[in-house]
């Protein structure tokens, strides 16, 4: 047992190292609304087996890096920023940006590229909800499913993440400062997607409705400090 333990723990830091990555293939826009317009690029094989990365967030936008995930010998490799995200405009627009929309981008992507499936769909953090909706929504289209940094945006998960309950103690000082952004006589609340959330023992909900409210523009130019 001891020596298996010893040869997973060497094999380790192999498992972790990314495949190379060079500039994509192509890059593009699709028109996905009269709204919004996604920002997409292809990397890796162009005969390959087509492969969709969903990043986190939700916000975060795709990097050259994420092509990584997936060997580009193998795969025809599709990164895109979704709504409001890099370089998809109009950039931080919340309106017409939901998970519904989101799967529905994802269909429109696939037949703009003609692809006919997706052979693997890699999610991480959020992108593992929209992964989980998108296979949910459209099961022929979804060949398999890689899950990273699962999170399925619940209340629980929401409030470890950006209330007092779990990154809070993990990084004080990082939390510190995301947390006196927000107004300090805020009470309760409701989160980003309209549910009230905290209690009376924390100001958890008071901090996410700051900011849900401040992304809305509800809190006027000067609340964003």
């Amino acid at each position: 047992m001891l020596a298996t333990l010893l040869l997973l723990c060497t094999a380790l830091p192999n498992a972790r190292v990314l495949y190379p990555t060079t500039p994509a293939l192509t890059t593009g826009t699709l028109a996905v609304s009269n709204v919004h317009s996604l920002y997409y690029q292809v990397h890796g094989n162009p005969n390959g087996e087509p492969a969709l990365f969903l990043h986190g967030g939700p916000g975060a936008g795709c990097f050259l890096r994420h092509s990584g995930f997936f060997d580009p010998k193998y795969y025809k490799i599709v990164l895109f920023d979704q709504r409001g995200c890099g370089k998809s405009t109009p950039r931080g627009e919340l309106d017409e940006n939901d998970t519904t929309n989101l799967v529905a981008d994802c269909e429109a992507l696939r037949e703009h590229l003609d692809v006919e499936q997706w052979r693997v769909v890699l999610g991480g953090s959020w992108g593992v909800t929209l992964a989980l909706s998108l296979a949910l929504a459209h099961p022929s289209r979804v060949g398999s499913l890689v899950l990273r940094a699962v999170c399925l945006m619940r209340s629980s998960e929401i409030l470890w993440l950006f209330g007092g309950r779990g990154v809070a103690r993990l990084q004080p000082t990082g939390f510190d400062a995301f947390a006196k952004a927000a107004e300090p006589d805020a009470k309760g609340g409701f989160d980003a997607f309209g549910q009230p959330i905290g209690d009376e023992d924390d100001d958890d909900g008071a901090i996410l409705a700051w900011y849900a409210a401040a992304l809305r523009q509800e809190l006027g130019d000067d609340a964003m400090g």
